[in-house]
Order: C-alpha cells, then sequence, then structure tokens
C-alpha cells in the first residue's frame, strides 16, 4: 500500500514550515549542591516540505524529541539552544526529503529572591540545514512591576557565537540587573523614555564583546 504522505499532492507548492508545535515535556537538570531544576519545555518543530510530496510524518518529529531528551537526562549540563540543535539534527535524519529543520523551545523559570519570587521567560530558536549550517538564538523576557506601578517589560535575544557560551544563568542575570530595585529609585525618576534607554544601556555593557547584529533588547514600561 501507498504511503499516503508520498503520494504526489494535486497542488505542487513547496512549504517552509509543516510540523508539531506546543508539545510539552518534563525535563530535570542537576546542580551541584542543589536541588535539580524541573523544567516544562514547550517545543515546536518544523521541516520545509518539498512540493511532490503531500505532507509529512509528524511522528518522526516527535520521536527526535523523545530521543534526545531521553539522551540529555543523563548528561549534567544542558542549554535549550544546544537540545534544540540535537532535535532539529535528529529530525534531518528521519526527514531525508528535508533541507533545513527549525526547532523552538520555550519554557518558564521560576526565581526566589530573598523578598519574591519573579518568573522569567526563556526561549531559543534554532535552525540547521543539510550543509550543517546552523542559526542559533536564545533570549528571556522578564516582567516586573516599578514603585510607581508601572510594570516594565525587559526581553533580550542574543546570538552565541562559536567562541561565546551563553546559558540561562546569565540571562537572567542580566534581565535581573536591568530592573533590580536597588537602581528602582533612581528610574522612576526618569521619564518613560529615558527609563527605557536606562536599562537597554544597561543591557548593552554585558555584551561589549558580541558584534552588534547579534544582540537584540527590548524595554517597555506601561
Amino acid at each position: 500500500m501507498t504511503d499516503i504522505q508520498s503520494r504526489v499532492p494535486e497542488v505542487k507548492v513547496p512549504l517552509t514550515r509543516v510540523g508539531v508545535e506546543g508539545v510539552k515535556k518534563l525535563i530535570k537538570i542537576p546542580r551541584k549542591g542543589k536541588r535539580p531544576i524541573i523544567l516544562l519545555l514547550e517545543i515546536s518543530c518544523f521541516v520545509d516540505l518539498p512540493s511532490n510530496l503531500k505532507g509529512i510524518h509528524m511522528s518522526r518529529n516527535l520521536e527526535a524529541i523523545n530521543e534526545i531528551l531521553e539522551e540529555a537526562m543523563k548528561n549534567s549540563e544542558h542549554r535549550i539552544e544546544e537540545l534544540g540543535e540535537k532535535i532539529a539534527r535528529k529530525v534531518l535524519e528521519k526527514h531525508e526529503y528535508a533541507n533545513l529543520c527549525e526547532v523552538e523551545i520555550k519554557t518558564k523559570y521560576m526565581i526566589r529572591l530573598s523578598d519574591s519570587q519573579k518568573f522569567v521567560k526563556l526561549f531559543s530558536n534554532v535552525i540547521v540545514d543539510r550543509r550543517s549550517k546552523v542559526e542559533k538564538t536564545i533570549g528571556g523576557e522578564l516582567k516586573e512591576y516599578l514603585k510607581n506601578n508601572k510594570l516594565a517589560t525587559v526581553s533580550l535575544e542574543v546570538e552565541p557565537s562559536k567562541n561565546k557560551f551563553l546559558d540561562a544563568e546569565e540571562i537572567i542575570k542580566v534581565l535581573l540587573e536591568a530592573v533590580k530595585s536597588a537602581n528602582e529609585e533612581e528610574v522612576v525618576r526618569k521619564l518613560i523614555k529615558k527609563c527605557n534607554k536606562y536599562r537597554l544601556k544597561g543591557i548593552a555593557r554585558c555584551f561589549v564583546d558580541y558584534p552588534d547584529f547579534t544582540t537584540y533588547a527590548e524595554s517597555d514600561n506601561l
């Protein structure tokens, strides 16, 4: 019996993103001398579809995600962008007709401070093609209410280089510095536009060694 997905479609149009979206998986990240961190990852995985095929086997994407996460659980260190790259490479092995694979990973991480708790959104995006060209970004977003009851939202997205590794803890540290209470009194007295410039300037100082095109930051007050 002919595989339905391999049949020639009636309309021969190539598609750039076909796959699964919002797959939720738990992962445990061990830490020396501390309790392990449990994260709920939301994973989306896409490949391109040539015009001569009717569809893709979605289950192969899920197989690749499960295989890579099982391997990751055996290791002591994890970076979400590295997980994304491994998943993308595994998916390309299973979809021989695809030229590239894109993997998006999102999660939330809770930080316990002396006087409060904060949730930071973490995310990564990885694109791998058949020539082993890799495009990676990792970032985060933090929302914080200031003393003037304004909701400050700071987001950061960085393209790691081969020689510079950037993990989630560094992203979180930079975001916290951007809205930390020690600077809050000074920030409150400024206009909103100046508040945003103040935060972005602080973020830029943390990435002076990165090329300009590899770092994107955004600040907003509501």
